[in-house]
Order: structure tokens, then C-alpha cells, then sequence
């Protein structure tokens, strides 16, 4: 775009014109001088106007299209059915759980990769950013009516409009946000909030960034704070959260209260006016210059577009002060050649500009005003022509834009989430394949070891049984890191008892130290309160695997467990330190760096000692972190080693601690005398599995169990049936089946009674597989392979009468 400065001395306006007048009679020069500059600067003066006002409108534009746009992306969020359905059942798991994940589905769509829901009835506030550092924590905060900065959530409450922007700035980040609130209505109640935040740093930095130092745009919030200047020194953002006599507004630099009043009465009409496409114009100084400011007001975020133009650079000064050789002769013919030059040269070429600025004015951005000519007028049209080409650009297909942006956006979402449902379906069905034959193998060992053998035979069936064991081991750290890998593993927060359960841990890894002639000790600090809130599977997951590797690298000598305090802050959450000690061979000092890592072991030559997956340590050091600790180690090579981990809980009030409700408490299992074995003959149990060696393994635990009276029904159908003719105490029902599966099965049964317990026995054993059937009607669930100890508490549960075992 050509700039006035660079148009050639001899071709400018103001040469050629003191050259053409030079021959004329001085006092005819003079009244055409007047004549002239009166006439042309009206034309010139309302074509400023019209310029800077629609340049106004067009920064606006600028900074609303990007935030309009993820108002859209928000509209769609706030329509989700899932969502509504989430905040009407905000304490259903698994709607919160598909909800969480459909939020988060929009961190790629939101420009900023951030999104927030407000339940209205908890005004529990659930975030993440685009960095998903809030992963497993959305929820960060409740909303409180009595704290100042959550006001605007409950004054959004009271209103009625479809959605509200709210400026913000970060004063030590020096970015510009908006935050966008959609309220959820469901018959005409709001029952959440859903929304994003857009950087519009970028945006406010390019209307001050032009390539023209007489004409650039001034952005202020509603009190004349500047928010956006080309002289960064000006700018107070965030003025409005600060102190009065600290905030740099315009009005500190207008030189007078007549200018300062009159600009702000210009800004509060335009609040007033519901119209927004009004602008104001008035003449103000500004930098010391007296400028033509438009003003814009942007009502959705509250701000005001101040465009500033120098008029009179714009067009020269070569109209005002030109310099005349006045001849006295020909005064009447010289002035008529006069006018007509006049005219031709710039009078008919403003009004030609001052007509395409009145089709812009009215919507025609398509206008194009011609001038071959190499002047200032020249440049101007050129100027004009360029503003109107980008004003046209700007406005033209904007929703279609928006519409093909927002389609690549669900195409890119149901892509990434059809991808983690093929993973988690692959999981699922490697879990149920897997330990189908793992239940038939482990199931006849504990058969065989309860038979009589010989002592051969019976070392033989527990090596076949420890065997097979640590093959569902491996085949368990696989699974867990797949599901670590793929997101689907969940820490739970209950309360538990931790000295009960490191006494158990203890019980059972004393008994296998023993074996190698190793003392075996647990201490816990005595400050440690009784009763903690916390995941007590994953802890003894991670200890299992500790003091598995110790007693597997320890020939002579000790194992310890020590449990004490970390921290001793009060106001922080209990962390608590758990180190397993042991005098094995210790790990050379160039292998701990990377011990932690996956598939990754102190010996991986061909001909190593020790077995083991290199997964364990690597699922431990993701659980510790996920439980808001750390893991680590220090190890000496012939002296022994020292694991560690830390984990955050909380404290919970031991009166407050209670067994889950609609679930009956668990008696002790007994074992009587044979003489109580027949009253648990008697005890009618259907076993519906359509496997034939599962239902081997089933019937035959039941019989060592006491329960001789047992049915099979190979399938869902076949169960109904059985049902429909004879009442069971209780009913095993497998999952996955032919014809009719184990949770349509449950539901028909559910629908005709709803006494008889039906305990799920599956193979899955994948997140939520136990909600899914708690949700079909079940009332519990084991997984395969079949433990004799864990069916026969199961069955103490849910039975009048705890199980005898027989031999």
C-alpha cells in the first residue's frame, strides 16, 4: 500500500497546484484559496468521520468474531443431552463419569483448549485446561454466595439472557481473556453453566499495530481504562480491580474537564443505545494533537473502540496554507481556469471517496473507488480501497467459517473417542479370554489339592497352582499398565483402617519369608491416626509388590516395613512415607536411574536368576502418583535396598465411618462342625455359565463348600426357565453368554422378584465392569478365576447361614 510520504515532490497535489496558480492575479488566487479550502474541508472532514466510524465498527468486529465463535462451541456444549442429564444426577457415577468425558472432549475444540461446569444445585465448579493438568480432579472449587469473586456466578442465576461474556485480565501475564457463560436451562431453570475462556491478547495487540502512525485504534474498559495502545506505557490493565489513584485512564490525558466530560458522555449514550452498530464522533486532544476520535462501544464484554484518525495529516496541509503569486491581470478568466482545475483535481475525487464511504456506511462493502493518479488523493484512494477490501474479507462467509470450523471439530472429537472405545473393548475382551482357561487351570488345582494325594502329587498340584498364579500376576500388571496407558484406571478415596490392613499384608508375607528363613517386621509410627481416607487396594497393590521383589532378592537376613509421617503441615493433606527394607543384593548404582521405567529390569541378560516383567515398579510409581506422592529408592550393591513411596490421605472422623448402605454387613466365616452341613445341602443355588469346564470348577467349589444342591443352566434362556419352575437361594450368574447374556438375564428376573441374590461371576476385569452390573441388578460380583476363600465369603454375605466346607 503506498504511503503519502513516498509520492514523488513534483507529483504531489500541493506542487502542481502553487505551480498552476503562480501566473495568477494574486487577489483572484486569494478568493479562490478561501473559496476552496472552506468547500473542501467539509467534503474532507465528513469523509474522516465516516472513515474512522467504520473502522470502529471493524476493530469491534475483530476483537467479537474469535469470541462469538466459542460462544457457539459453548451454545453446543450447554445442548448436550448427557450433560443435562449429569446436572439433574450430579451423584451418579456413571453419568459423571461419561460426562467428564465428554467435557474434556472439547479441550481440543475450545481455541484455548479450556472448559468449565457449574452444577447449579452444588455450585460445584468442574475445570480443566488445555494442558489437562486437572485430569482426575476437574471438580476445583465450590462456589459460595458470601465470596466476592464467585458473585457473578449467582447474578447469572437471576438473568434471562442466552449467554454473557466477562472480561478479565492477568495483570502478571499481561493476557487478555474473556470468559463465556451459557446458562443450562431446563424448563426455564438454570440448572448449570457451561463455558470456556478465549485469549484475546492477540487480537488487542493487532488493532494497535498498524503501518500508519496518523491513524490507530484505542481499546478502554468501562471506566477509561486503557486496555490497548500503541505506546505500551499507557496501557493499565486490569484497572478496575485496583486503586483509583493508581489507574492510568484516557481521561489523565484529554488537557481539559470540557474534553474529559465530553467523551464521557459519548460513552455513556452509547451504553444506553441498544443499537450496536452506534457510533459517536467527536474532535479531541490527544498526544498533544487534536485528532477525530470514533468511538464503538463492544456491550458484550463491556469495552470501548476508540478509533483515532489525524484528519488533517491525512489529507496535508497543502489546502490550508498554500502560497499564491497573485497577477492582476485576467482575474475573472484566470478564476474560472481556477475553479475548473480546482475541481478536477480534488473536489470531484473527494466526493467520488465520500460516495464509496457512504456505501460502505450502508452495507456495500464491495465498493471500489478508481483514481489512476499518483498523489496524496491517489494514495488516500488506494488506502480507502484496501480498508474496504479487508472490511469485506472480514465480514464475508463468517458463519460458514464457522459452521466448517465447528464440523472439523465433532469430526476430529468422535474420531479420538471411537479410538479409545475400540481400546477399551480390545481390553476388555483380552481380560474375559485370558482368565476364562486361568479359572479352569487355578479352579482344578484347588480341587486336586483338596482330594487325597500323595505327597509327590500334592507338591505337584501347589507348584502347578503357584505357576499358574504368577502367570494371572503377570497377566494382571499387564492388563493394570494397559489401562494406566489408556486412562481407564481410577483411584477410589474410601475410609479404611490402614494398621487392619498392613496387619494382613503382614499376615500373608510373613508366612513366605518364613520360607526362606527371613525375619519379617511392620511398624507404624503411633501418630498415625487409625482411620484414613484413601484407596487401601492400591496401597496394598504397591506393598505386594515391594515386598514380593525383597523376598525374591534376599537370600539371609531381614525384611522390614515402616510406615510414618511425611509432612507436618496441618493444614495439608496427611502424607505418609511406606518404605520396605531388605539385606539382598542390592541394585548397582547405574541401574536405579532407571528402574521405574517400563519393561525395564537389573538383569536382562538371557541367562537371569530372577523373573518378573519389569511392570511392577512402573505400575507402583504411576498409583503412588496418582495418589498425590512419589516413589523411589536407595540401594547399596551387596547390602541391601530400601523402596519407598509416599501417599496423600485424608482424615475422616472414626464416628463417621460406616458400612456402605443397601448392602448387608458381612458375618464372620465360620467353619463348623460337619453335623451343620446339611442344612447348607438343602440350599438351592442355580449357576447359569455356558462354559463347561466354569461350570466344573463352580459346581465342585460349591460341593467342597457344602452346597451340594446345586442347578446349571448353560445360558440366559435356560435360566428363566429353571426360575420360573423353582425357587433358588441364590443365583452365580455369568456375564458374557449366548442367546441371552448374564445382564439382560438379570434384568428380566428383576422385573418379576427382587429377593433372590444374584452375584456376578465374569472374567472382565476392566474399569466399571462392577458398576455395570450393580447397574443391571446384580448384587455382587466376583471375577474369574474362582478363589474358594473369596466365593465363600462371598456367599457368607448374602446367605442366612455361613458356608461349611466339607472334605
Amino acid at each position: 500500500m503506498t504511503s503519502f510520504r513516498s509520492v514523488p515532490f513534483f507529483s504531489r497535489l500541493r506542487s502542481r497546484f502553487t505551480l498552476a496558480v503562480l501566473s495568477l492575479f494574486l487577489a483572484t488566487g486569494a478568493v479562490s484559496l478561501w473559496v476552496a479550502d472552506r468547500a473542501t474541508n467539509e467534503i474532507v472532514s465528513r469523509l474522516a468521520e465516516r472513515f474512522a466510524t467504520q473502522q470502529a465498527l471493524v476493530d469491534r468486529e475483530r476483537i467479537l468474531a474469535p469470541v462469538l465463535m466459542e460462544v457457539a462451541l459453548s451454545r453446543q456444549m450447554s445442548r448436550s443431552p448427557l450433560l443435562r442429564a449429569w446436572a439433574t444426577d450430579e451423584e451418579n457415577p456413571d453419568l459423571k463419569q461419561l460426562a467428564l468425558a465428554e467435557l474434556d472432549s472439547y479441550r481440543k475444540s475450545f481455541r484455548d483448549g479450556s472448559w468449565f461446569y457449574i452444577l447449579a444445585d452444588s455450585r460445584n465448579y468442574y475445570f480443566n485446561d488445555k494442558n489437562d493438568s486437572y485430569r482426575g480432579r476437574e471438580l476445583t472449587q465450590t462456589l459460595e454466595a458470601s465470596r466476592p469473586a464467585d458473585s457473578w456466578f449467582f447474578a447469572l442465576l437471576k438473568t434471562k439472557e442466552d449467554y454473557q461474556l466477562n472480561p478479565n485480565v492477568d495483570v502478571a501475564l499481561n493476557v487478555t481473556k474473556v470468559w463465556i457463560n451459557v446458562p443450562v436451562r431446563e424448563n426455564g431453570k438454570i440448572i448449570a453453566v457451561a463455558g470456556s475462556g478465549i485469549d484475546i491478547s492477540a487480537f488487542v495487540k493487532m488493532l494497535t499495530q498498524g503501518d500508519q502512525s496518523n491513524f490507530y485504534s484505542i481499546l478502554l474498559n468501562a471506566n477509561g481504562a486503557i486496555q490497548a495502545h500503541p505506546n505500551p506505557a499507557k496501557i493499565e490493565l486490569n484497572a478496575e480491580n485496583r486503586d483509583a489513584s493508581l489507574a492510568h485512564t484516557i481521561f489523565d490525558d484529554l488537557p481539559d474537564s470540557a474534553e474529559r466530560e465530553k467523551l464521557k458522555a459519548a460513552m455513556l449514550r452509547l451504553s444506553a443505545d441498544e443499537n450496536p452498530e452506534s457510533t459517536e464522533t467527536l474532535y479531541l486532544t490527544i498526544d498533544g494533537k487534536k485528532r477525530l476520535v470514533a468511538i464503538a462501544s463492544i456491550r458484550d464484554i463491556g469495552w470501548f473502540n476508540l478509533a483515532v484518525m489525524d484528519s488533517l495529516s491525512l489529507v496535508g496541509t497543502r489546502l490550508s496554507t498554500p502560497f499564491f503569486v497573485v497577477f492582476f491581470s485576467a482575474a475573472i478568466v484566470l478564476l474560472t481556469l481556477l475553479i475548473l482545475l480546482f475541481d478536477r483535481m480534488v473536489i470531484s475525487r473527494v466526493e467520488k471517496l465520500a460516495r464509496g464511504a457512504s456505501e460502505i456506511a450502508s452495507g456495500n462493502y464491495s465498493t471500489h473507488v478508481s483514481d489512476w493518479r499518483d498523489d496524496e488523493i491517489g494514495a488516500l484512494t488506494r488506502s480507502f480501497n484496501f480498508m474496504a477490501a479487508k472490511i469485506a474479507d472480514s465480514t464475508a462467509n463468517l458463519e460458514a467459517r464457522v459452521f466448517e470450523r465447528t464440523q472439523e471439530l465433532a469430526r476430529a472429537r468422535d474420531a479420538a473417542e471411537k479410538a479409545t472405545h475400540a481400546k477399551s473393548v480390545f481390553l476388555a475382551n483380552m481380560s474375559h479370554e485370558i482368565r476364562t482357561p486361568m479359572n479352569g487351570i487355578i479352579g482344578m488345582c484347588q480341587l486336586l489339592a483338596e482330594s487325597p494325594l500323595s505327597s509327590t502329587q500334592l507338591q505337584d498340584i501347589q507348584t502347578l497352582k503357584s505357576s499358574a498364579e504368577s502367570l494371572l500376576t503377570i497377566i494382571n500388571d499387564i492388563l493394570d499398565f494397559s489401562k494406566i496407558e489408556a486412562g481407564k484406571l481410577d483411584i477410589e478415596s474410601i475410609a479404611f483402617d490402614l494398621r487392619s490392613t498392613l496387619a494382613d499384608i503382614a499376615d500373608f508375607m510373613r508366612v513366605r519369608a518364613a520360607e526362606k528363613n527371613l525375619a519379617f517386621s511392620c511398624t507404624v509410627a503411633p501418630e498415625i491416626p487409625p482411620l484414613l481416607l484413601g484407596d487401601p487396594h492400591r496401597i496394598r497393590q504397591i506393598l505386594l509388590n515391594f515386598l514380593g521383589n525383597a523376598i525374591k532378592f534376599t537370600d539371609r537376613g531381614s525384611i522390614s516395613v515402616l510406615v510414618k509421617k511425611e509432612n507436618t503441615d496441618t493444614d495439608s493433606p496427611l502424607l505418609l512415607r511406606f518404605e520396605v527394607a531388605d539385606t539382598g543384593i542390592g541394585i548397582p548404582a547405574e541401574k536405579q536411574s532407571s528402574l521405574f521405567s517400563a519393561f525395564t529390569q537389573v538383569d536382562d541378560s538371557t541367562s537371569r536368576k530372577y523373573g518378573g516383567t519389569g511392570l511392577g515398579l512402573a505400575i507402583s510409581k504411576n498409583l503412588a502418583e496418582r495418589m498425590g506422592g512419589s516413589c523411589g529408592l536407595s540401594s547399596q550393591e551387596g547390602a541391601g535396598s530400601t523402596f519407598w513411596f509416599t501417599a496423600a490421605f485424608a482424615l475422616i472422623d472414626p464416628l463417621s465411618a460406616a458400612l456402605p448402605k443397601n448392602e448387608p454387613a458381612a458375618p464372620a466365616l465360620l467353619s463348623p462342625a460337619l453335623g451343620d452341613a446339611p442344612s447348607q445341602t438343602a440350599t438351592p443355588i442355580l449357576i447359569v455359565e455356558d462354559n463347561l469346564i466354569n461350570q466344573l470348577i463352580a459346581k465342585r467349589l460349591l460341593e467342597t463348600l457344602g452346597f451340594a444342591n446345586t442347578e446349571i443352566a448353560n445360558n440366559g434362556i435356560e435360566a428363566l426357565e429353571k426360575i420360573a419352575g423353582k425357587s433358588f437361594a441364590l443365583i452365580l450368574m455369568d456375564c458374557q453368554m449366548p442367546e441371552l447374556d448374564g445382564y439382560e438375564t438379570t434384568k428380566a428376573i428383576r422385573e418379576k422378584q427382587n429377593h433372590t441374590p444374584i452375584i456376578a461371576m465374569t472374567a472382565n476385569a476392566m474399569k466399571g465392569d462392577r458398576e455395570i452390573c450393580l447397574a443391571a441388578g446384580m448384587d455382587d460380583y466376583i471375577s474369574k478365576p474362582l478363589e474358594r476363600e473369596i466365593l465363600a465369603t462371598t456367599l457368607s454375605k448374602w446367605l442366612q447361614k455361613p458356608p461349611a466346607p466339607t472334605p
